[in-house]
């Protein structure tokens, strides 16, 4: 152990103390070592946000298209929508395929929501690196193997981008 030394003194009470270092040491070492964990984990976990803030007065632009997937009870209604403004609308009846391991699969949303994203996408080019967005609209009794079904249908229409294949849509919850 370390010890700190102040002379010899003529109080009754010795001044010198001893300082556990390897305790002190062995914390240090711990909390540099969570830091930097997290520190990689807060830069892995942020998310795209904008906001209009004050500042330079940007022009207007036209809001983005997107695409509404409704889940009713015995079909799905696909709705493109730009701003408020509808510009185009399908039905998909919803027939569920079980598979052997419980799981259930939309083959007949996916193979509509590709139609739809040839028909009306806008994020197209091999260069570009955005996703068309996907609103998904579902009731809180919905179960859970429902949605992911729906959002794997959802994920099923590709594009290229570079020389690798990505989804065409990006998926999002609509809030009720």
């Amino acid at each position: 152990m370390a010890t700190i030394d102040t002379g010899s003194g003529h109080a009754k009470r010795s001044v010198n103390s001893e300082l556990p270092l390897v305790p002190f040491i062995d914390f240090l070492l711990c909390l540099v070592a969570f830091l930097l964990v997290t520190a990689v984990w807060s830069q892995m976990a942020r998310l795209e946000s904008t906001a209009e803030v004050p500042g330079e007065v940007s022009t207007p632009t036209e809001p983005l298209k997107r695409l509404h997937v409704r889940m009713k009870n015995d079909s799905f209604e696909l709705v493109w929508k730009q701003g408020e403004t509808v510009l185009a609308t399908s039905q998909v009846p919803r027939r569920a395929e079980k598979r052997a391991d419980g799981s259930v699969r939309y083959p007949e949303l996916a193979e509509r929501l590709a139609a739809e994203w040839n028909a009306h996408g806008d994020h197209r080019a091999t260069s570009d690196r955005k996703q068309d967005l996907a609103v998904l609209h579902a009731t809180n009794a919905e179960p859970f193997g429902e949605l992911a079904a729906v959002m794997d249908a959802v994920h099923s229409p590709t594009r290229a981008l570079g020389s690798e294949s990505v989804a065409a849509f990006n998926v999002s919850f609509a809030a009720n």
